[in-house]
């Protein structure tokens, strides 16, 4: 996929972690322990309670109203946008994405 090894970016900037098979690395979102894809870390789009996880912040991809969501890139070009918002330009459907995450 076009996704692998590409960075997920916050629309403030907010670096969220990269999209890695390697569950180990620090910086991958896959990683349960690490500050991208722990459950409870400020910085991971899979805390509900943080600013990039919550579905009813803009900033997060999980508010299906935001016109704001993270995007991935690779090499300094924009993939695309990960949010839940059906109207968004350059969309990559979240739910979509989540799924395909469970069979790296």
């Amino acid at each position: 996929n076009h996704l692998i090894n590409s960075q997920l970016i916050a629309n403030d900037g907010q670096f969220l972690g990269r999209v890695l098979s390697n569950k180990y690395d620090p910086n991958s979102i896959l990683n349960q322990y690490g500050n991208f894809g722990n459950k409870y870390s400020s910085t991971s789009i899979f805390n509900p309670y943080s600013p990039y996880g919550s579905k009813y912040n803009l900033l997060s991809p999980f508010n299906q109203y935001s016109i704001t969501p993270p995007r991935f890139e690779k090499d300094k070009n924009v993939l695309g946008y990960l949010t839940l918002n059906p109207n968004m330009n350059n969309r990559i459907d979240l739910q979509k994405f989540l799924a395909w995450l469970e069979g790296l």
